[in-house]
């Protein structure tokens, strides 16, 4: 393989590690713990419509960033 193969594949790998989001899920038991809720509460919490919960299987979990934007909306 030449120089210049080389080059590019570094180029690309290096640009793959940098734009690569990173996604994190919080679960019931994440967000009662940051909120300070009971896990009713949370459960009642995770089955509101305007709360960005999504199912993953049989477990319900919501995406960090959602969260966030959704505890600013809410002034949680």
């Amino acid at each position: 393989m030449s120089q210049e193969a080389i080059e590019i594949l570094e180029e690309i790998r290096d640009v793959l590690r940098v734009d690569k989001p990173r996604i994190k899920f919080l679960t019931r038991k994440d967000v009662r713990k940051l909120l300070g809720y009971s896990e009713a509460t949370v459960g009642v919490l995770f089955r509101r419509k305007d709360f960005p919960s999504i199912n993953l299987g049989k477990s319900y979990v919501v995406e960090e960033n959602a969260f966030i934007e959704w505890c600013k909306e809410k002034r949680v």
